[in-house]
């Protein structure tokens, strides 16, 4: 189980650290919110893949890229979160 206190205690340092969440479905949105609620991050602190929900997260403010080595270059941490029968999928991508 990882909480946002797990979170924060590896992001703690003089600069904010990136955040990448993959599979940003209930799951996902799920850590999003917990985290942003936290008032410890911003919208600018995220790099987001959703499979279908891509626009919606921009809409909102959010960088957000299909391109998951992209992703997984440009962040510290990342939080997996998609179904595991989707996994195969996801690293045949990388």
């Amino acid at each position: 189980m990882l909480y946002v206190s797990d979170i924060k205690l590896f992001l703690r340092g003089d600069m904010m650290k990136k955040i990448g969440i993959i599979g940003v479905g209930k799951m996902g949105d799920a850590f999003l919110n917990a985290i942003i609620e936290s008032n410890d991050y911003k919208k600018d602190d995220f790099i987001l893949s959703a499979h279908t929900k891509n626009d919606y997260y921009r809409e909102q403010g959010y960088e957000v890229s299909e391109d998951i080595a992209y992703l997984l270059n440009n962040v510290e941490m990342v939080i997996l979160a998609v179904k595991p029968q989707k996994f195969k999928e996801l690293f045949s991508s990388i």
